[in-house]
């Protein structure tokens, strides 16, 4: 795994030369530029480890002390020119596996009234659904991260896009694998409870493309995609010999459908991907979510209210190590709108397959002086993540994030 994020750490370097060459031309032609981001430390309190039969991991950091930054800038050329960076920066005290140094964007854009082509290190979405998408699939993510909500990690892509009065298409070309990386050996969320973990190898594969039109308007959007390339989420198994957990991606062919449908204070969702499998064992299927959206506005003094309900299936069990086959998400956002910007979102998943299986998650918001947030976050989660470790203790864990703006 280590060799896998060094060479990951070499295209990180060198992919965004292009767009910092880009950043001082652009300087020189006279461009507007904007800059943000944020820094702060992020401490965290795991339960113990304790798998099957009272197996306990014994590498497991129960205690993490990281910090975290980011910055985005923006250049905007006085002619069609663009650049976009973001960086992101994690340095954990007593995880190394956690550390991570990285350029999620790194681009440069020409764009005219019709069309824009943009290449370099991009963050892409698809889909709209507030869970877990199958739809979503260009960009691997950071499980490390979070293990509820993980990060996209930037890929390198080259996107031509024409644009039309409510509609655009798109064309990717994704010349470069990154695998989605997992909870490493020493977290409470490994895979393996502390086996180690070999990753597929990042690298150059150019024969990865994707395809996606969307239309909206009228309360009503929709959109198709096409993707051709290797799964960013690998599936992992143990070789005795070699005492590890070898991780494999494959190719798939992915075809998508997603919508959205305004009604009231309604929204409605719907995605839908038909997944042909390059993975022997691994029987084509439909993936899909549907979902609702609700938001009670001003219900009290100025505070709004929304409930998100989502079900994740597929069309007949793939892979057992898949997760969302069978699950119903549902969460509520209470957003105050104060001056001091406080939020608290109550969120779960159930494996309806598994009565036992599910995630709870209590996250409350705070900025108690203006560029200052408080994040408190509590995650409980038993017997849903596949994995050796099936005796999740109830305590739970819970981490707290103090960050500063700019």
């Amino acid at each position: 795994m280590r060799l896998s994020k060094e060479i990951a750490g070499i295209k990180t370097i060198a992919v965004p030369i292009t767009a910092f060459a880009a950043l001082a031309w652009a300087s020189a032609a006279q461009a507007e530029w904007s800059w943000k981001g944020f820094a702060g430390l992020e401490g965290a309190r795991y339960p113990k480890y304790v798998g099957v039969d009272g197996v306990v991991n014994p590498r497991q950091e129960r205690d993490n002390l990281a910090f975290k930054g980011q910055l985005e800038i923006g250049y905007t050329a006085e002619s069609n020119w663009s650049v976009g960076v973001r960086a992101f920066v994690r340095e954990d005290k007593y995880n190394d596996d956690r550390d991570a140094t990285r350029f999620d964007e790194a681009w440069i854009q020409y764009a005219t009234d019709d069309w824009d082509l943009r290449v370099g290190n991009q963050l892409v979405t698809w889909g709209s659904v507030e869970s877990v998408s199958h739809l979503d699939i260009v960009n691997a993510r950071d499980y490390e991260e979070d293990i509820v909500e993980p990060m996209k990690i930037g890929q390198t892509a080259a996107r031509m896009r024409w644009r039309f009065d409510s509609s655009d298409l798109a064309l990717y070309w994704l010349p470069y694998y990154e695998p989605s990386q997992f909870a490493g050996r020493r977290s409470y969320y490994s895979i393996g409870g502390g086996i180690p973990e070999d990753y597929p190898d990042s690298g150059w594969k150019s024969d990865q493309w994707a395809l996606r039109y969307f239309q909206s308007g009228d309360g009503f959007d929709w959109g198709l995609s096409y993707f051709n390339g290797f799964e960013r989420n690998a599936s992992f198994d143990f070789d005795p010999e070699r005492g590890e957990l070898v991780g494999e991606t494959y190719r798939a062919r992915r075809l998508g459908l997603e919508m959205t449908k305004v009604i009231g204070d309604w929204l409605l969702k719907g995605e839908f991907v038909y997944r042909h499998s390059g993975q022997q064992n691994n029987r084509d299927a439909l993936l899909y979510t549907v979902g609702v959206e609700y938001t009670a506005s001003s219900i009290w003094r100025h505070s709004d209210l929304t409930f998100y309900g989502e079900y994740l299936a597929t069309s007949r069990n793939v892979a057992a190590h898949e997760l969302m086959q069978n699950d119903l998400f549902a969460a509520l956002r209470w957003t105050v709108n104060d001056r001091h910007q406080q939020r608290i979102l109550l969120g779960t998943f159930l494996d309806l397959d598994n009565t036992t299986g599910h995630v709870y998650r209590l996250e409350y918001t705070i900025s108690p002086i203006p560029d200052y947030d408080v994040v408190l976050r509590y995650t409980d989660t038993r017997n849903y993540y596949p994995s050796p470790r099936h005796t999740e203790r109830d305590d739970g864990a819970i981490s707290l994030f103090l960050r500063r703006n700019f």
